[in-house]
């Protein structure tokens, strides 16, 4: 099982910009159900990927991160956003 390296400035600002926690980072990390979508190449800070897990209350959670040795270094990590079609309420046809 791979370590979780935080940066102090990194778990802030995941927190703040994204209220996604250490704990909830940890939580879709270790998720046995946890995809990996993509493995990208940034032009200055080199290769990433990309993974969706379950966090903590069951809410899906994308996480970018690196490997730093053999451990895990987040970039930053997002709760999934619901399209706008689910979103959507469905209105019904006005009878005339």
């Amino acid at each position: 099982m791979a370590e979780i390296l935080w940066g102090l400035w990194q778990e802030q600002h995941i927190r703040a910009r994204h209220g996604v926690s250490d704990l909830d980072f940890d939580a879709a990390w270790h998720d046995p159900e946890r995809r990996d979508l993509a493995e990208k190449r940034h032009n200055e800070h080199g290769p990433y990927a990309v993974s969706v897990g379950t966090a903590r209350l069951g809410k899906p959670l994308t996480m970018v991160w690196r490997w730093q040795g053999g451990a895990v270094w987040p970039i930053t990590a997002y709760f999934r956003r619901r399209s706008r079609e689910q979103g959507r309420r469905r209105r019904k046809p006005r009878r005339g």
